[in-house]
């Protein structure tokens, strides 16, 4: 019969196995954070109206922050109501926006400018029906495409020609944030990969 083995005859130890264990350490500080290039954190785009008034750190990994992820939602929906049903509306209905646009610019009237733009939307159906209360998701939409047909078209121009140099912005826009977005994020992603990672050399057993 073989006798038992034991840690002095060489055989395996009848200890727990251990682990090593990752802590937080000198490298888990703010250089894993960045700078959010949004589309309202970025300075490069306030032409466009949507700067804010500061802007965000984020991780590296992540493309943009939330404030400017709800920003380009806003930008997709409004391009989608104009591209796909900017010619549905007659004449008056497109005129009828602009003028209620050009003339609260400066204190947006949400439900008002809403009630406008649904003619303008047709199957769309990006907007909310008229007995849901506004959400905060609605408003962006709306405050978007008042600041883009007030602050980025030349009033004057005819009504349909307003609201064209308004989809044209925004598709602008939208395509140079995500080309943007697309090449900052790839090099940040390379930069956090570069960080050494703290590993301890402390062992721990496992319960």
């Amino acid at each position: 019969m073989r006798p038992a083995k034991t840690p002095e005859n060489g055989a395996p130890s009848t200890l727990k196995k251990r682990k090593r264990v990752r802590f937080v350490g000198q490298y888990d500080t703010e250089s894993s954070k960045k700078i959010c290039k949004g589309i309202t954190c970025n300075e490069d785009f306030k032409n466009f109206h949507f700067i804010g008034t500061t802007y965000n750190q984020i991780e590296r990994s992540k493309k943009h922050c939330q404030r400017c992820s709800r920003k380009n939602t806003a930008i997709k929906k409004s391009i989608e109501i104009l591209q796909n049903n900017i010619r549905k509306g007659p004449d008056e209905t497109s005129s009828n926006l602009i003028k209620i646009v050009d003339s609260t610019y400066n204190n947006i009237k949400h439900k008002t400018i809403l009630e406008a733009l649904r003619p303008l939307e047709g199957a769309c159906k990006v907007l909310p029906d008229s007995s849901t209360q506004l959400n905060d998701g609605t408003k962006n939409v709306v405050q978007t495409i008042s600041s883009c047909i007030s602050r980025s078209t030349v009033r004057g121009q005819a009504p349909h020609m307003r609201l064209d140099a308004a989809l044209n912005n925004l598709k602008a826009v939208n395509e140079k944030i995500n080309k943007f977005l697309k090449v900052d994020l790839k090099c940040n992603i390379d930069v956090d990969r570069s960080i050494p990672t703290a590993e301890s050399s402390i062992q721990k057993k496992l319960n």
